[in-house]
């Protein structure tokens, strides 16, 4: 979910406790440092279940979970209730979490370009 809450990068906790790769970590802090909008993009422990990225993560590739989650909460508002509904998404946060994930695939391809020494296209 990229909407209703403070986007976050998953580090996943309660079923298997792992971490995106460090390299994918400095490019998480690289990115969410180069715009003010993104400030507050930080690393939060999914406390309860996972994320898509952990048996991707589980079985050795390098993944990450992205999403929004309410302070306080730690998880996201409307997720997975009855409230889910498109009329309850804030559109602004929405916006601001495309235009981080944007950032975040581009920094992605920068930093693999830069240690693979190729072209990924």
């Amino acid at each position: 979910s990229l909407t209703n809450g403070q986007m976050v990068c998953f580090d996943e906790g309660e079923l298997i406790p792992l971490s995106p790769p460090a390299w994918l970590r400095r490019v998480v802090t690289r990115v969410a440092a180069d715009e003010p909008a993104h400030a507050g993009v930080h690393f939060h422990r999914v406390p309860i279940g996972a994320s898509d990225a952990t048996p991707f993560l589980e079985a050795g590739y390098d993944a990450m979970g992205l999403g929004c989650v309410r302070p306080g909460v730690g998880a996201p508002a409307h997720y997975h209730l009855p409230s889910d509904l498109p009329h309850n998404l804030d559109l602004e946060t929405f916006a601001t979490s495309l235009d981080f994930a944007e950032a975040l695939v581009r920094g992605i391809y920068a930093e693999r370009l830069t240690t693979s020494g190729h072209d990924l296209r």
